[in-house]
């Protein structure tokens, strides 16, 4: 039998977190942190210029997208902002830093479909990271 490990304290004191505040200073930014691992969620219309932002700044500095993924939060058993969420996983490998940016979404047509609903876009991330385009599209799909 193994013995749970002790939780950890939300501190919400990653250095992102003030370079963010900073930069943007009027954006509406909720954050998150589990394990350790911290999350800002940025408002959809404002995910391409954070994101670049986050790439660019030389304190940033976060070089490399190791992953983008996509989830539907039909019948979370919690609430959420948005039926669904983009998560951008970033490292800055001088750093050995891991950073998560999340959007989500809602959708403003049914689902069960093949409309495309606007809602449903985000600025697409090749121009910062070529290697986004595969991820983009599967999440798109």
């Amino acid at each position: 039998m193994t013995t749970p490990l002790p939780a950890q304290p939300v501190t919400l004191d990653h250095p992102a977190f003030k370079l963010l505040k900073a930069r943007f200073p009027t954006r509406r930014f909720r954050a998150t942190e589990y394990r350790a691992q911290s999350t800002l969620i940025v408002e959809p219309q404002d995910l391409h210029e954070v994101l670049a932002f986050l790439r660019n700044d030389p304190a940033a500095d976060y070089n490399f997208l190791s992953d983008l993924g996509g989830i539907d939060y039909q019948n979370y058993p919690a609430p959420t902002i948005g039926r669904f969420a983009v998560v951008y996983n970033l490292i800055a490998h001088q750093r050995d830093d891991r950073f998560f940016v999340k959007a989500f979404l809602d959708p403003t047509l049914p689902t069960d479909g093949v409309a495309n609903d606007p809602a449903l876009f985000l600025d697409s991330v090749t121009d910062l990271w070529p290697g986004a385009e595969w991820m983009e599209r599967e999440v798109f799909d």
